[in-house]
């Protein structure tokens, strides 16, 4: 990924932080086809620990093949994103752009073959998506529809060795003209621009090192 030092973000928290809020991943993974495209899949990821996401895809979809081959596998996390208007900034002679937040997460994918593990790992997934009390548990299926539904999905681990962070929020920009930025875009009634702003605020307060 090209990434202008100005944009480059290497805070593992903030990394993190965007894999846990936009957890609905572009999946990636190189294969050996005339045409040299790769195997792309979009799965919902979670980030277990540091270093650990874990997902499924249907058994049906062919990339987790791939996956056991041991190819490295990455998996591309978008933030928020939005348009800037040059209307916005306190300087003149500037055209309009695009901020964005994204997260690269490149490593080796495992298939789960225990079924232990495959459970413990669905189990997982619906225990954070199923956040309220009376949410939908793996235990009201009996044990026959659970050893169905386990046949017909293939859960997986990818062990993150690179992370890279472009995070284009105004940082070649002016203080005033980033305050222009973050006002306009935290009036909008776009909750995806307002959630922009403030990773914008959140950047913009941190000292520098």
């Amino acid at each position: 990924m090209y990434i202008p030092d100005h944009f480059n973000e290497t805070n593992p928290h903030h990394l993190r932080e965007v894999m846990r809020q936009h957890d609905f991943a572009t999946v990636m993974t190189a294969q050996d086809t005339p045409d040299g495209l790769p195997m792309i899949s979009h799965i919902p990821l979670v980030l277990e620990g540091e270093d650990r996401l874990i997902g499924h895809t249907a058994r049906s979809n062919p990339h987790w093949r791939l996956f056991e081959n041991g190819r490295p596998t990455r998996a591309i996390f978008h933030g928020p994103h939005g348009y800037v208007s040059p209307r916005w900034y306190v300087s003149d002679k500037l055209v309009p752009t695009w901020n964005y937040v994204v997260v690269h997460a490149t490593g080796s994918a495992r298939v789960m073959t225990d079924e232990e593990e495959c459970l413990k790992a669905m189990e997982k997934l619906v225990t954070i998506y199923e956040t309220c009390e009376e949410g939908w548990r793996m235990n009201r299926l009996s044990e026959r529809a659970i050893t169905g539904l386990l046949r017909g999905i293939v859960p997986f681990e990818i062990w993150i060795e690179q992370l890279e962070g472009k995070f284009k929020l105004s940082q070649n920009r002016s203080a005033e003209d980033k305050d222009g930025v973050i006002r306009h875009l935290g009036n909008s009634v776009n909750s995806t621009d307002r959630d922009l702003a403030a990773w914008m605020a959140d950047i913009q307060e941190e000292p520098a090192d």
